[in-house]
C-alpha cells in the first residue's frame, strides 16, 4: 500500500507525492520524510527528496535541512536504508 502526502511543488500547486520512508534522528531531534514526485533524472532514475517535518495538531509543517553536518547524517541513513533493501 502506497503512502501519500500533499506538498506544494515549485509552481505553488498542491500535489500528492509518494512517501518512501519516514524516520527520526535522535542526533538532531528531528523527523524526516523521504518522498518522490515519481519524476526521473537524465539517467532515468527516479528522483527522491528529503524534508524535515513537525506535526502541528492535525497538519504538518516542513522545513529545509539547514547544515552540511545534518545533511551528511541524513545521507548516511539513506545509504543504510538502501543497503538493507
Amino acid at each position: 500500500m502506497k503512502k501519500e502526502m500533499a506538498v506544494i511543488d515549485s509552481n505553488g500547486s498542491l500535489v500528492d507525492v509518494e512517501v518512501i520512508s519516514v524516520f527520526n534522528l535522535s542526533d538532531t531531534g528531528s523527523n524526516y520524510a523521504v518522498y518522490t514526485f515519481n519524476d526521473k533524472d537524465d539517467n532515468g532514475l527516479i528522483k527522491i527528496y528529503v524534508t524535515k517535518f513537525e506535526k502541528d495538531n492535525d497538519s504538518y509543517s516542513f522545513s529545509f535541512i539547514d547544515s552540511d553536518e545534518e545533511w551528511n547524517t541524513v545521507k548516511n541513513v539513506l545509504k543504510t536504508m538502501a543497503r538493507s533493501e
